[in-house]
């Protein structure tokens, strides 16, 4: 097994947080929209990984 470069730990951080908010602002487009329609409330990000 190769040692890690920091750099290649950065660069792998880096996609895995881009990745993540993808995803959440996918989820927040199609949950969150009908979740505000139903109550017009604070939305408060409460992800649950």
């Amino acid at each position: 097994m190769p040692h890690m470069s920091p750099i290649w730990w950065l660069n792998m951080m880096l996609f895995y947080m881009i990745l993540m908010l993808m995803v959440n602002s996918l989820i927040y487009s199609i949950f969150g929209k009908k979740m505000l329609k139903k109550k017009k409330t604070k939305f408060t990000m409460n992800w649950k990984w």
